[in-house]
């Protein structure tokens, strides 16, 4: 007789852990569908979950999915090994699964209104107190940015002409000026100013 409460103390210990593992189970589901609200891929419309279309998000909740499963058989298993030395009894599962349900039928709807809200306020901070001044300071940069080059464009010209250009102009009017005492020496030797024209050899 002591064997069988003591069997069924057990099992009812099994029980409860078991429901309440399930529990757990649907609150971390729940905070990964509020990364997921937090990252875009799902929106609450009322009290309906609606998924972001395309094959990216798609892929992206797949894989998360998957991690997330593994992860809580992962749990499952070390949990089975932990209070009942690695002998697995069907209504462990049953009853982590009814937990699970269960939190996914009632405290799961306020939880995920709750993340949505958060998530809005979230994202409604983080465009005011990171988004809006980093666009301002970049479009200021780019403005000083274009300001700091067209004063460097007109320095630059400045120094040219004032350096360089003095160095080319004159050495244009000293090419100019040679090019123009050959033209009037040469034109010296064609043309006689006494009466008759010369020729040249």
């Amino acid at each position: 007789m002591a064997y069988l409460e003591i069997l069924t103390r057990t099992q009812l210990v099994l029980v409860a852990t078991s429901f309440i593992l399930g529990l757990i189970f649907g609150a971390f589901y729940d905070i990964i569908r509020f990364v997921y609200i937090l990252g875009g891929l799902l929106s609450l419309d009322g009290r309906k979950t609606v998924e972001r279309k395309g094959t990216l998000p798609f892929c992206c909740r797949l894989f998360a999915d998957l991690a997330v499963s593994l992860v809580m058989g992962a749990a499952f298993a070390v949990f089975v090994y932990w209070v009942n030395d690695g002998q697995f009894r069907w209504f462990m599962a049953a009853f982590a699964a009814g937990g699970f349900a269960l939190w996914r039928v009632t405290l799961s709807v306020p939880a995920m209104f709750c993340a949505d809200r958060l998530a809005r306020l979230l994202k409604a901070a983080v465009r005011i107190l990171l988004i809006v001044p980093v666009g301002r300071i970049l479009s200021l940069a780019a403005r000083g940015s274009r300001s700091l080059g067209r004063l460097t464009a007109r320095l630059s010209v400045t120094l040219y002409r004032e350096t360089a250009g003095r160095a080319v102009r004159r050495s244009r009017r000293k090419r100019a000026l040679d090019r123009t005492e050959r033209a009037r020496l040469r034109l010296a030797e064609d043309v006689s100013f006494e009466g008759e024209e010369g020729t040249r050899p």
